[in-house]
């Protein structure tokens, strides 16, 4: 394996969590509520997973599909979110049409952003063609995401009606942008798949950590995109191709799905409780494992097309090598290192000896244990 000359360094890696954490704490329907009910990690994530089902729609009606372009894609885009802080599209859109030249001078501005918290050449690397099809699969992805999101909103926040008919004007259009999309119209047009992206947004209530009093409150959505960027860039920067890094991008963002319908058993507790039968020992991990398996079945095998299935079971075993997978569960456990250490930062104690727990491993890969060096004591 060689390792590309522009994803060599801890800066790179560094960056992406920096801009991953940014997200975190990045609202979005701000002008509507402020309990932070949704987050821009969350909503990376759900346009990830949606993606990956309007790219198989589209192949299957015989388009070439490069799937290695979604994660440059979506870390990018984390990126732009990150410098454009709260801004509504709707706003930003007015001020492209007020001064045209403005739309340049933002694209440099985010640009530049991305390139101080990580580098030049990585930078070069994630961004995409925004005439790709792959672009325009994720932009439509988005849109749809969003109008999930709306839907929810509306569920639980009061508009009045003129507030209402606005924003639902303002989501027509945004999805009209994509009616002349064949997979666009198809996702649509398929109810079980509509509501299995609703489930999806539903691990954004799925909230980590929550017995130890979280201020963050960390959920399994955001949970998602962070360890799918982060596998993304650790196996880059091991040397792995963009097709194996591109597999652990995907595997990240679907990893914890099945919590959507069993909730969140923290590993610890999978790991301490165990029964005996018939002499063989059971743990608590064996028992939800089976558990899950199950409930994929049911809740969510069975509402993709057939032709999809045998690829999304392939995500969902995550079939990786063990050195791959490795990087993979090191992601995992790094994400969880990094919500222990924010939540530190926000003055919750008992995240100290979590972190501690994780940033004193042995097991770590060179790349974190790179990180964890240059980090200050907290």
């Amino acid at each position: 394996m060689g390792v590309p000359e522009w994803s060599c360094g801890v800066k790179n890696f560094g960056g992406v969590i920096r801009m991953l954490l940014m997200n975190t704490t990045l609202p979005r329907w701000s002008d509507e509520i402020k309990s932070h009910a949704f987050r821009e990690d969350e909503k990376q994530a759900l346009n990830g997973m949606i993606c990956w089902i309007l790219a198989k729609i589209a192949e299957a009606g015989g388009a070439s599909v490069d799937y290695t372009l979604f994660p440059r894609i979506a870390i990018y885009r984390g990126f732009e979110k990150a410098a454009k802080k709260d801004i509504k599209e709707e706003t930003y859109a007015a001020i492209i049409e007020e001064e045209p030249m403005m739309k340049e001078a933002i694209s440099q501005y985010v640009k530049s952003l991305a390139e101080d918290l990580t580098s030049q050449e990585f930078v070069e690397h994630l961004r995409v063609d925004s005439n790709s099809l792959e672009f325009k699969l994720y932009r439509a992805a988005t849109a749809i995401a969003t109008d999930i999101e709306f839907e929810e909103l509306k569920g639980f926040v009061y508009l009045p009606d003129d507030v209402l008919a606005g924003k639902e004007e303002i989501q027509r259009r945004r999805m009209a942008k994509y009616e002349g999309m064949k997979a666009f119209r198809e996702f649509l047009g398929n109810e079980k798949l509509m509501a299995l992206c609703r489930n999806f947004s539903k691990l954004r209530n799925q909230i980590r950590w929550v017995s130890n009093e979280p201020r963050i409150k960390f959920n399994d959505l955001g949970h998602s995109y962070h360890v799918a960027c982060e596998c993304y860039t650790m196996l880059l920067m091991e040397g792995y191709s963009e097709e194996v890094a591109t597999k652990g991008y995907f595997v990240g963002l679907y990893h914890d799905l099945a919590e959507r319908w069993t909730g969140d058993f923290p590993s610890p507790m999978k790991d301490a409780i165990w029964v005996e039968r018939n002499g063989k020992k059971i743990s608590l991990r064996d028992v939800t494992d089976r558990l899950e398996r199950h409930v994929l079945e049911r809740e969510v095998y069975c509402k993709l097309p057939l032709y999809m299935v045998e690829d999304f079971k392939g995500i969902m075993l995550e079939e990786l090598s063990p050195a791959e997978k490795k990087l993979f569960k090191e992601a995992d456990s790094f994400s969880a290192m990094i919500e222990a250490r924010a939540e530190i930062m926000m003055g919750v104690e008992y995240f100290k000896r979590v972190y501690r727990k994780y940033s004193d491993s042995d097991d770590w890969s060179p790349i974190i244990k790179e990180w964890v060096s240059l980090q200050k004591e907290v």
